[in-house]
């Protein structure tokens, strides 16, 4: 198999070791950098290439152990880089490097169709309707949908608003008076 091993790379030629070696180099762009398929599909077809034109002049070595050892070696190489792209995704390396792009068309936190609830944080109100999680409120002669953080609410209970997360609005239960 070492012998195998040495003769299929000294004497490749210059024609299957550009096809292999740009076809492995498209692949790979292709699973870093996902698009329509234009990589991937001529990685491929180059790398089927290479494959063929070596084991069409195979020369000295047997053609169906250079062919399985080529399968096993580009097989090898992608595995390698699947692990180091899967890892790069998961560690987060991937979106500190500038050929990725990691901005959103729309801010995250808040967008120009989403009001901002921020001014009602720790105002006090009124159950319009039980909050069994959701309903209504009533503050300062306002009705908002809101959403009831824990236990449920009865109608014409009073409430004060706990958190506000873009569109909304979180409330508790309040023990006291509130004046209208």
């Amino acid at each position: 198999m070492w012998k195998e091993l040495g003769i299929l790379f000294s004497e490749m030629g210059w024609a299957p070791a550009i096809c292999l070696g740009l076809g492995i180099i498209f692949i790979v762009i292709e699973m870093f950098e996902p698009g329509i398929g234009i990589f991937g599909l001529l990685g491929a077809i180059l790398t089927i290439l290479g494959i063929i034109l070596r084991i069409a002049d195979s020369g000295s070595g047997n053609p169906i152990i250079m062919f399985c050892l080529l399968l096993l070696i580009v097989l090898l190489i992608l595995g390698i880089a699947f692990a180091l792209m899967v890892v790069s995704v998961k560690k987060g390396w991937l979106s500190r490097t500038p050929i990725f792009k990691s901005d959103i068309a729309v801010p995250v936190e808040r967008t120009e169709a989403t009001r901002d609830y921020s001014f009602l944080s720790g105002k006090l109100g009124i159950a319009s309707t039980p909050l069994r999680p959701s309903g209504r409120v009533a503050i300062d002669n306002d009705e908002y949908d809101v959403v009831a953080a824990g236990f449920f609410i009865d109608k014409g209970q009073p409430v004060k608003v706990v958190a506000t997360e873009g569109g909304k609005i979180v409330v508790k239960s309040y023990e006291g008076d509130i004046e209208k």
